[in-house]
């Protein structure tokens, strides 16, 4: 049986996202959901929340999503220490837009053992040509924090099942 991936990419700590998330683990029980999480726009207190759920996993997607365009080295590091000590996130982090990282942020990445999602295939050889773990597919559900907020229901059976980001390593 196929699992479907639910990604939620710009997630930040809002009620009207999390209640969002919670209707739709109401409506399918096996549901399975990764966060791609602004950390700069979220309250640390409910991503520890969330973060305890089985059926949530918390991915990192940058600070404010416009900031980390144009990290380097320094910048990256310091984002990713930073999220280490929240202790929440599996190594996952998704770059806005889906954009290139600038090297010295591929080479913080690395260090740091974070994987880079990407659903851009070439981006993927380019990134691991340079010696970086990227996790390459689309998943079956991609949205933003706008689209989940109406969403009453997935298209898909009430028994459906469901895995994480991280599953596809």
């Amino acid at each position: 049986m196929q699992k479907h991936i639910f990604e939620l990419d710009d997630f930040r700590t809002r009620k009207p996202q999390i209640k969002a998330l919670f209707r739709l683990k109401k409506r399918y029980p096996n549901f399975k959901a990764t966060l791609f999480t602004l950390l700069g726009l979220s309250l640390e207190r409910e991503l520890a929340k969330l973060a305890s759920l089985d059926w949530v996993e918390l991915a990192l997607h940058g600070w404010d999503h416009f900031s980390e365009l144009s990290w380097g080295y320094w910048e990256a590091r310091h984002f990713l220490e930073y999220a280490e000590t929240v202790g929440c996130f599996v190594p996952l982090f998704k770059m806005p837009w889906n954009r290139m990282p600038r090297l010295g942020f591929i080479k913080a990445l690395k260090e740091q053992g974070v994987c880079l999602v990407t659903p851009k295939k070439t981006q993927a050889l380019i990134l691991r040509a340079a010696g970086l773990t990227v996790a390459c597919y689309t998943p079956d559900f991609w949205l933003h924090p706008v689209e989940l907020s109406g969403l009453k229901s997935l298209g898909v059976r009430r028994k459906s099942r469901f895995k994480f980001s991280s599953d596809c390593l």
